[in-house]
């Protein structure tokens, strides 16, 4: 059974794998998604979760039976930073 929840801050794992997965979206078929490590080194891509929780981020996850973390059944997330675009920089 598919459930939509709210994000937490304990979902910022998740919010990190799942933003590789944006950010390589153009890699070859079968290919994996760089480490978080190589994600986060870019601070435009890495603000997007290192910094998430702040007042007007909001999110959901999709959860395939109470679970965001298996990867062959994850529905998705959505998730966005509602803060001003000059505070970015």
């Amino acid at each position: 059974m598919i459930t939509v929840r709210e994000t937490r801050q304990t979902d910022i794992g998740f919010l990190t794998a799942m933003l590789a997965e944006a950010a390589s979206w153009d890699r070859p078929v079968g290919a994996p998604p760089p480490p978080p490590d190589e994600i986060l080194s870019e601070p435009q891509v890495a603000d997007y979760v290192e910094s998430w929780g702040r007042e007007g981020d909001a999110g959901i996850v999709a959860e395939w039976d109470g679970k965001a973390w298996k990867w062959e059944k994850v529905p998705g997330v959505i998730w966005v930073n509602g803060r001003p675009a000059e505070a970015g920089k």
